[in-house]
């Protein structure tokens, strides 16, 4: 596993540049737009969903777009979240650390962690 200081180090420092390279993605990934639609629908009506690790917000607007509209993108990068927040002013974003989430038991009917995965 990758050190998480390392991690937030090189996200924080590269969030705009990476915003930009990767926030249209999905438009050329044509299976994971399969994918995420599907759990979307799936999961549309069991409440909140929690995108873990959003970096820029892409998959939960994806998510959003997919009519799943209670949902919120966490991140571990302060400045990933403030390019979320700004790319996705309608959706809501924080930080929080997806190994020690802050959240009370029974919040969220779902979950994803589609990018962030790698690091683990």
């Amino acid at each position: 596993m990758q050190e998480q200081k390392n991690i937030i180090d090189c996200y924080n420092k590269t969030a705009t540049e990476y915003a930009e390279k990767f926030i249209n993605e999905l438009c050329y990934k044509h299976l994971d737009c399969i994918l995420l639609n599907s759990f979307a629908t799936k999961n549309n009506n069991k409440g909140m969903l929690i995108d873990l690790g959003c970096g820029p917000g892409q998959t939960t607007k994806f998510i959003y777009e997919c009519g799943l509209t209670q949902c919120i993108g966490t991140d571990l990068c302060e400045e990933m979240v403030l390019v979320a927040k700004k790319l996705n002013p309608q959706i809501n974003f924080e930080m929080a650390d997806m190994l020690k989430l802050h959240f009370k038991d029974n919040t969220f009917g779902s979950a994803i962690a589609f990018y962030s995965i790698v690091h683990f």
